[in-house]
């Protein structure tokens, strides 16, 4: 009996340690990584822009102005020589520089924020892993099972 629990324990730690991880790395790829919110809600909002700055809607792109919000599924082209403040609240406040694209997407029951050199395809600032610390929890909770059921008999 006692091998059996500390198998199960064992394996729930691996297993969380797997599951979080994938998800952890699907998150790096986003520069802000924002809680839910109803489809067609206001993310935030452009607080300013120099240049060429275009935004996707419904009937195909437009020049930003500032003020203007987005939303799920909003896309931003900043052009040469041209840059944009983007303040999404929840940690995301980002001047995106020239020649980046912005895409805001649904990522699970989360919003991810991608700032793109579409020259590289890199993400600016990745690494806004917020489930890192869910992994480490899984993990943690996973040892101390097996302790405590290694102990216990």
């Amino acid at each position: 009996m006692k091998r059996i629990a500390a198998v199960c324990g064992l394996a729930v730690a691996i297993g969380s340690t797997a599951f979080s991880g994938a998800f952890a790395q699907a998150t790096n790829e986003c520069t802000c990584l924002l809680p839910p919110g109803p489809e067609g809600q206001s993310l935030g909002t452009i607080e300013s822009f120099e240049g060429n700055v275009q935004v996707s809607q419904p009937a195909g792109f437009t020049g930003a102005a500032a003020g203007m919000e987005v939303t799920r599924g909003t896309r931003i082209i900043v052009g040469p020589g041209s840059r944009a403040v983007l303040d999404l609240g929840a940690n995301c406040r980002r001047t995106i520089e020239e020649n980046r694209d912005v895409e805001i997407d649904p990522l699970n029951t989360n919003i991810c924020v991608k700032i793109i050199d579409p020259a590289t395809g890199e993400v600016a600032s990745a690494g806004n892993n917020v489930v890192g610390g869910v992994a480490a929890a899984a993990a943690v909770g996973g040892v101390a099972a097996l302790i405590a059921n290694s102990v216990s008999d």
